[in-house]
């Protein structure tokens, strides 16, 4: 019975990385995906003909327990030497950062990224969902007496998936050639 593997995924062995950086002390993070549909009535009928899709929707937030620099070179062990904050996260292939969704300034030269979750295991990593071009939203903090600062996250994207082996693609909606 002691050699039996759990098979769920716990905030314990899951690991979130934002455009392929590992979030270091994420605490959570949640998403909707969402099909938005509308009743296609008749005359002479109380009930619908049927439900159709109009729309598809990715979100989710993610909350993280931020740290500083000082804090990772005293007593935290394998994290950014300069802290955790949003804006040392630097995009793949570029110099620019996440933060650039939240700068007036920047907004319009801002890139999308990729939210990734993964089920960490003894025999390695194995991707749990992937949302595809996601933009920041918003960004909150909550820090009490006697507690630690939170950011709190707010993303959009795109397209989500599984990671089932059932690729989700929306190759046959309008001109996308989007796939996870």
């Amino acid at each position: 019975m002691a050699q039996k593997k759990a098979g769920f995924v716990t905030g314990a062995n899951a690991k979130i990385l934002i455009d392929n950086v590992t979030i270091a002390y994420a605490t959570n993070v949640g998403y909707d995906v969402t099909v938005q549909t509308i009743p296609i009535e008749g005359i002479g009928r109380y009930e619908v003909w049927s439900n159709e899709p109009v729309g598809y929707t990715c979100s989710g937030s993610l909350t993280v327990i931020r740290y500083t620099g000082r804090a990772s070179s005293s007593n935290i062990s394998k994290t950014a030497a300069d802290g955790n904050a949003i804006d040392k996260v630097t995009q793949a292939d570029s110099d620019r950062n996440i933060n650039e969704h939240l700068d007036p300034a920047s907004l319009l030269a801002s890139e999308t990224f990729n939210v990734k979750i993964f089920e960490k295991t003894v025999d390695g990593e194995t991707r749990v969902i992937e949302i595809v071009d996601c933009r920041l939203t918003r960004r909150s903090g909550n820090l009490d007496k006697r507690g630690v600062l939170m950011d709190n996250y707010a993303f959009v994207g795109i397209l989500a998936g599984d990671a089932d082996g059932t690729a989700i693609s929306a190759s046959e909606s309008g001109d996308q050639d989007l796939e996870v």
